[in-house]
């Protein structure tokens, strides 16, 4: 029968495993060996190998086979010859006494004492609080990365978050030669507002107009805020006639809900100018062709 047993070098405990073949390894509490496995001194065979710089040294011992283990090198006479001494008493005995041991992270059962058991609690602990301090900080950096792509005034992009989605469309479109509109629009007498109500009238006003114009796009369309009154709508997958008509009726929208604050209505119009763009626009030529669009129908008056 080629049983074989392996011992582990730990730190002043070792314990002992059988295998009925190569490859195939149990742990056994302490109990008699069976008398058939005590074998003659001729049949034992020794191995020595490294595992992990952690887990130290690892002594094998294989039974029954005349062949050394794979990547294994002789151990010294002095361990052959005590474990050929072990063989013979074994066999005069009729049996020997196999014992393993448990360990904890490396650290023998033996060693692990009350201060060991409360250095391993505080670790544990430790690690646990750096666990809840990286997700709160990933949190924070998600809401750091929100804060900055949003304008701190309405709930739409800031400029420099506008152009960025501007360039990501222009993009689609120069890959899939699809059209995309762009509308920038400004409110009419904004200053008026300003003076006649204060500036917490005209806050409200931009909130207002913002709100009117985030409920009547579609979730595919992207606003912002590119100046102090001014606002821009990117439009995907739309030609310019879509643009078009997209600010026509926002302007009429707008001019049909005045906004309120502190119970009085005030009355807003806004000026529109709305292009068409491809692929082959970069993100400031679009901005700058769409604001002549609107200085030009302000000139001309209120959409």
């Amino acid at each position: 029968m080629g049983t074989g047993l392996a011992r582990k070098a730990g730190e002043g405990r070792k314990s002992w495993h059988a295998a009925s073949r190569p490859g195939q390894l149990w742990s056994f509490g302490s109990f008699p060996a069976p008398a058939h496995m005590a074998l003659s001194a001729e049949q034992w065979h020794f191995g020595l190998r490294e595992s992990e710089p952690e887990g130290g040294e690892r002594h094998f011992m294989k039974i029954g086979d005349p062949k050394p283990l794979g990547s294994v090198s002789a151990v010294s006479a002095r361990e052959r010859e005590k474990a050929r001494a072990a063989a013979s008493s074994g066999g005069a005995a009729g049996g020997r006494t196999v014992s393993d041991s448990a360990s904890v992270m490396g650290i023998p059962e033996a060693e692990i004492t009350p201060r060991v058991r409360d250095a391993l609690m505080q670790l544990m602990g430790e690690v646990a609080d750096l666990r809840r301090e990286v997700s709160a900080m990933r949190e924070r950096l998600r809401e750091s990365e929100e804060l900055a792509d949003r304008d701190p005034l309405i709930p739409v992009l800031n400029r420099r978050a506008f152009v960025r989605e501007l360039s990501r469309t222009i993009a689609y479109a120069r890959r899939y030669n699809e059209p995309a509109g762009l509308v920038y629009f400004d409110l009419d007498n904004f200053k008026q507002v300003n003076d006649a109500h204060g500036h917490a009238a005209g806050d409200a006003a931009l909130h207002h107009l913002a709100k009117l114009v985030l409920d009547n796009v579609r979730e595919s369309d992207i606003v912002g805020r590119l100046g102090g009154d001014e606002l821009g709508v990117i439009l995907a997958r739309a030609d310019e006639a879509t643009a078009r008509a997209k600010a026509a009726s926002l302007a009429a929208l707008v001019s049909g809900k005045p906004a309120s604050f502190e119970g009085k209505d005030i009355p807003l119009t806004i000026s529109v100018g709305a292009i068409s763009f491809t692929g082959d626009d970069q993100p400031d030529e679009a901005l700058a062709r769409a604001d002549r669009a609107m200085y030009e129908a302000k000139r001309g008056g209120p959409a």
